[in-house]
């Protein structure tokens, strides 16, 4: 959850979305469903303007993909087995990502509970490490396109992930 104005927003992308733009999901063509995947997938084409820019954009896309799979995990703990392995096999040639994978392991130790919250975080911190996430492998490939839709660049309803901008 992330507080707004007018209360707790649920912390899914479509909720991050109404969070930036200060209002609730019933004006701008959203319907509230169980999951945050369920979520993305019945917005709205056009139904809001992503006011975000160059890497801002991404951080915020990034974070609403975070926030979904913190859903997932939430859901089935048990893939969280792709992100330890993920981390070791990427350890093997970690090259400049090494300390990064090093605080993965760390933080995949903590509780569920720990972690998800510290995944779903807007910090300077937690931006800079979900640019080496271990969670590749863990959202269906159409959920991670809804959220790349989500956060495109000029089409809004691309159907494959626009991602130039």
């Amino acid at each position: 959850m992330i507080e707004a104005g007018d209360g707790p927003v649920e912390a899914g992308a479509v909720g991050l979305v109404e969070f930036a733009h200060g209002v609730g999901a019933e004006g701008r063509g959203f319907t509230r469903m169980g999951g945050a995947a369920d979520r993305i997938h019945n917005m709205q084409p056009d139904a809001v303007p992503i006011p975000y820019a160059g890497h801002d954009r991404i951080d915020a896309r990034s974070l609403a993909m975070h926030c979904v799979i913190a859903d997932r995990l939430r859901a089935s703990p048990e893939l969280l087995g792709i992100a330890f392995d993920n981390v070791q096999r990427w350890s093997a040639g970690a090259g400049r990502s090494g300390p990064y994978l090093d605080r993965w392991r760390q933080l995949l130790a903590l509780p569920l509970e720990e972690l998800l919250a510290l995944i779903q975080e807007d910090s300077e911190t937690m931006r800079a490490m979900r640019q080496s996430s271990p969670f590749a492998g863990v959202l269906l490939p159409k959920e991670r396109w809804e959220i790349y839709d989500a956060f495109a660049v000029g089409a809004r309803d691309s159907g494959g992930g626009d991602d130039i901008g």
